[in-house]
């Protein structure tokens, strides 16, 4: 039906990184671990020889945080999904995510039911477009078919 939804973690702590990975409940969710980033610039590296669908994203990393990292990925790759993860509970933080797009700002320490539901959210969205794309991909072929067919139909007659 839908394909699997590929999904990267960016944190610079190892540890979060590894429990992260350790409470999603990958085939229920049907996720694929696409890989990790310790900080913003190798997340976009990644995306740009490998690109994602989700990413979660920590706030305070090295060499391009999580905001200007969200940024950067609503600019260049408007198709990705971001969850926020933080340990910073800052209104600030929270509405500039949300400018760039994040779908969600989760707190550390992260509940496995509240990181779920976020993730389930997300993959519900991500299918709802892919499913438009599909939908609006037929009906650009029967347009392209229709006016193939008028546009026959008026050689012939000529």
């Amino acid at each position: 039906m839908y394909s699997r939804v590929l999904r990267l973690i960016a944190d610079d702590e190892y540890f979060i990184r590894q429990r992260i990975k350790k409470i999603i409940p990958w085939e229920k969710l049907n996720l694929i671990f696409a890989g990790e980033a310790e900080n913003g610039q190798q997340v976009i590296d990644h995306l740009e020889k490998e690109p994602v669908d989700l990413l979660l994203l920590d706030i305070k990393m090295p060499h391009m945080n999580g905001i200007e990292t969200a940024r950067y990925i609503k600019e260049h790759f408007p198709s990705v999904h971001i969850l926020i993860l933080s340990g910073y509970n800052d209104f600030e933080y929270a509405r500039t995510a949300i400018r760039y797009g994040v779908k969600e700002y989760l707190l550390k320490p992260v509940a496995a039911e509240e990181l779920e539901r976020a993730l389930s959210e997300c993959i519900q969205a991500i299918h709802s477009e892919e499913q438009t794309r599909h939908t609006l991909k037929h009906y650009e072929h029967l347009r392209f078919s229709h006016r193939q067919k008028e546009y026959t139909e008026s050689v012939l007659d000529f």
